[in-house]
């Protein structure tokens, strides 16, 4: 990793703690997902303690390549590797670690829109100010 990556590393209590207010965010908004939808790599943690904490079994991944080498972030995201199985008539939550950016949650959502869901809520574990992308939670 280069000497001088802008990042903050976060705590196993702090992702927890932040996973289990993304959570009851859902909860008390009333949005039922019937699907959570990861961004792999970085949103598999957070979204996999979310399903737990809201006891959603229906878990999957999809991957979007926007960092090249380790922190070296490359032009444009793109969809690398879809999910499996249908999420037609579905009510999805799609969650990913961060929005920086925007890219990556951007085209995550506009690739499930094509597998005709009946809902897509987004969330991220961490806002960064100025993405481009705004999620749901």
């Amino acid at each position: 990793m280069p000497a001088k990556f802008p990042c903050r590393f976060l705590s196993w209590e702090e992702v927890e703690q932040i996973s289990y207010n993304l959570a009851e965010k859902v909860r008390t908004s009333n949005f039922r997902p019937d699907v959570i939808v990861a961004v792999a790599r970085g949103g598999v943690v957070g979204a996999r303690l979310v399903s737990d904490i809201l006891g959603i079994s229906d878990f999957t991944c999809l991957r979007i390549a926007h960092w090249g080498e380790t922190a070296v972030r490359g032009k444009d995201a793109r969809l690398e590797r879809g999910i499996g199985g249908s999420i037609t008539g579905k009510r999805v939550l799609l969650i990913d670690d961060v929005t920086d950016t925007g890219k990556s949650l951007t085209v995550a959502k506009a690739y499930l829109e094509t597998l005709a869901p009946a809902e897509i809520k987004t969330a991220a574990l961490q806002y960064i100010k100025g993405s481009s992308f705004i999620p749901d939670y």
